[in-house]
């Protein structure tokens, strides 16, 4: 045993023997650094025996412990040294390797007995944090008392970690030495987090510690080995305690008391929440607690307690225990909540238990509910805000038997009735239960339009798919009204299904508003397609040639819908015979967010046989230019090839102007170039100095040179006061460019 440790501090102490060659050590040196490879596990471990495993990690360990204290290295190597040593000791620590844990653990606490020169202790003690057990343990007690502050916490930290028996025993005799408050917290916070019980009544001794930091750590260590013992030394100092202490004791107490409930002892758990609930003298923090705490743990068993909290009207605790009303399980507790409803005297007591018997969903409190303004005379705005708590409760409580009532009220025509309509609205969307969506259906064969329009918002509101057949016979009534809030509801509600239904619609749609909201409904269906190719080819398929209100409005949707589909029929339209239609579908082809629109767009204006057809092709060109957000130079390059399509100086400065949205010297230059044309120099000066505002600290000397050219030409006032302006600041950045120049 010695001669081994006597070899390994002579290691640390010398590297190598001395009588060794340079070329020997670097072998040594190469195969230490290939074991390092293999115990760390980046490469395969071969097999070994268990002899052959010792002396293999003394040569690891022995290499990387001197390249740590080596000084000649740098700083990174010795890092790098430190950093294999702990994926070592990681390795060696992993589940199911007993054998590489112990004889790492062992050679770790031979280096640290052997108190070698220049030894990395605390180094040392951190790796035994990972592979420390018994063998460690009087090692690292030793170090307890180090000198070093870091070696001694290091220690602590590996003895806490230690999962062998002795361990609380060298803790406890380093607690009852140490002197230094903060040394005395670290060791409680040990021994506490060990769970250790032996500890518990010197921890009940050190609640009344002078220092307040080392009651805290006793009060947390106690409530962390939750034991009867714990709890009794933290009950006979808990009155007692003052400030954050006290604090800490509750805390600690809790903690005990859930320990207790994991464990099975409840009755134990239910006493240190009621003690904590029922002391008044208690901070409000704790009550709190300990009220959610017995909820929690009690369910329905609660409800006397909760049910009393709440008819006490206690501001300060109401609304917690309003909270936990709602929380509570079972018919039981609803029926509780809802004779206290009856008993209410006053209109705010009643909207407080509504409220709450409303957020419960119990459908048991129904009756309680509705019978909570009969017999009762209130003040006009008492009574009105009784019955808006009522409506609001339904939502909750309520049943198909409801919805007559609610839709009733959401369509009343009463001055000062707008807040019930929309709490009627809004119970009646919220009504839970398939028969409430049956009920409903039936209400759209009523005879009030009114009536009738409210159940189809409600039906759409709740997603009620079936309700799309009733929907769609609507569309057939002549009541315009009736329809536009069917055709609302089937945006919501329609499928795959419905969009051939509704584009057949299209042809005898009677009026803009309601092809507009036709447009809206399929948009937002076709948008939900799976396939959306299907959706516009069944879209297209259902419309007939003639009527070009129908086609217009499928070029627009198609314009919005976006796919291969839709363009095809957009674009074949835009070539087509009927120019309104043509017109639509141009429009529709400037929102296609694809390039190949934009080349459909191009080859349409340049082979256009009428002026107004080249100039909505070019508009939806550009328009879609701007919408494909292209680099600078693409989109220049897009313009610049439309350019040359367009004819007529209109259509020209209408692309030239785009030329001012580019921020580069190129946009500039070409704006520049157009200067010749008369026709098109207003708009050219714009561009040129538009651009020029925002690169004349990129290039200063082209853009001295072109403003310096604009206000000896340019024959308009804003120009020249522009071109001015900017060649000021761009001589000033060509100034200071010249100036950093060496």
């Amino acid at each position: 045993m010695r001669s081994l440790t006597a070899g390994i501090l002579a290691a640390l102490l010398a590297g190598t023997a001395g009588g060794q060659s340079r070329r020997s050590s670097a072998e040594a040196a190469a195969k230490a650094a290939k074991l390092v490879e293999e115990f760390t596990g980046r490469t395969e471990l071969g097999k070994r025996t268990a002899q052959q495993l010792l002396e293999d990690h003394e040569k690891t360990l022995t290499y990387l412990v001197e390249r740590m204290g080596d000084v000649r290295l740098s700083s990174r190597y010795r890092l790098a040294a430190r950093d294999d040593l702990e994926a070592l000791c990681l390795r060696a620590a992993r589940p199911g390797a007993a054998l590489d844990r112990s004889v790492v653990c062992g050679l770790l606490v031979r280096m640290l007995e052997g108190e070698a020169k220049d030894l990395p202790t605390a180094t040392v003690v951190r790796m035994l944090e990972y592979v420390g057990g018994d063998e460690s343990v009087g090692a690292l007690a030793a170090r307890l008392d180090d000198a070093d502050p870091e070696t001694r916490e290091r220690a602590r930290r590996a003895l806490e970690a230690n999962p062998a028996p002795g361990v609380n025993d060298e803790l406890r005799k380093a607690l009852f030495k140490a002197v230094k408050p903060s040394w005395r917290v670290g060791l409680v916070n040990a021994l506490g987090c060990r769970r250790d019980e032996g500890s518990v009544s010197h921890f009940g001794k050190l609640l009344r510690d002078p220092d307040e930091s080392v009651a805290v750590a006793a009060a947390v260590a106690l409530g962390k080995i939750g034991t009867a013992e714990a709890m009794k030394a933290l009950n006979d100092h808990r009155l007692l305690a003052m400030g954050t202490l006290r604090d800490e004791i509750a805390d600690a107490l809790f903690a005990c008391a859930e320990q207790a409930m994991a464990t099975g002892d409840r009755e134990t758990a239910l006493q240190v929440y009621r003690k904590a609930f029922e002391n008044p003298l208690e901070p409000q923090r704790n009550r709190v607690r300990a009220l959610r705490c017995l909820v929690t743990a009690e369910g329905e068993k609660a409800t006397p307690m909760v049910v009393s909290l709440v008819n006490s009207g206690d501001k300060s605790i109401l609304p917690v225990a309003m909270e936990l009303a709602r929380e509570i399980p079972g018919r039981e507790a609803t029926r509780a909540f809802a004779a206290l409803l009856e008993r209410a005297a006053t209109a705010d007591k009643k909207v407080t238990l509504l409220e709450l018997l409303g957020s419960r969903g119990d459908p048991t409190a129904r009756e309680s509910v509705l019978g909570a303004i009969r017999g009762q005379k209130w003040a006009p705005q008492e009574k009105d805000s009784v019955r808006i708590a009522v409506i609001k409760a339904l939502a909750g409580v309520g049943n198909e038997s409801d919805v007559a009532l609610l839709v009733r009220l959401a369509t009343q025509d009463i001055k000062g009735k707008e807040e019930e309509r929309k709490w009627a609205k809004w119970s009646l969307q919220r009504l839970r239960g398939r028969k409430v969506d049956e009920a409903l259906m039936e209400v759209l064969a009523a005879a009030d339009p009114a009536t009738r329009r409210e159940a189809v918002a409600a039906l759409a509101a709740r997603g009620v798919r079936d309700a799309v057949a009733p929907l769609l016979q609507i569309l057939a009534e002549k009541d315009p009204l009736m329809r536009q809030a069917a055709l609302d509801a089937l945006g919501e509600l329609g499928g795959e299904d419905t969009v051939g239904a509704l584009a057949k619609y299209l042809n005898q749609a009677e009026d803009s508003s309601e092809v507009y909201r036709l447009e809206r409904a399929l948009v937002e269906i076709c948008s939900r397609c799976d396939d959306e190719d299907v959706a516009a080819e069944t879209l297209a398929s259902a419309v007939k040639e003639e009527n070009v209100r129908a086609r217009a409005a499928v070029m627009r949707i198609c314009g919005r819908l976006g796919g291969t589909r839709a363009l095809e029929i957009v674009t074949a339209a835009a070539r087509g015979g009927n120019a309104d239609v043509r017109r639509y579908a141009l429009q529709a082809m400037g929102h296609f967010r694809d390039v190949r629109a934009a080349e459909a767009l191009l080859k349409i204006a340049a082979s256009a046989s009428k002026p107004e057809l080249r100039t909505d092709a070019i508009n939806s060109y550009l328009r879609l230019a701007a919408y494909l957000n292209e680099a600078p130079e693409k989109r220049l390059w897009m313009y610049l090839r439309v350019l040359d399509v367009a004819l007529r100086a209109e259509e020209k400065k209408l692309i030239l102007a785009r030329f001012g949205d580019i921020k580069t010297l190129a946009s500039m230059k070409l704006g520049m170039e157009h200067l010749d044309f008369p026709e098109l120099r207003p708009t050219a000066e714009m561009v040129a100095y538009r651009v020029a505002r925002h690169i004349y600290e990129t290039h200063p000397q082209e853009v001295v040179a072109a403003m310096q050219r604009l206000i000896r030409t340019s024959e308009n006032e804003e120009t020249y006061k522009e071109a001015k302006r900017v060649l000021g600041l761009a001589t000033e950045a060509l100034k200071k460019a010249s100036e950093k120049k060496p």
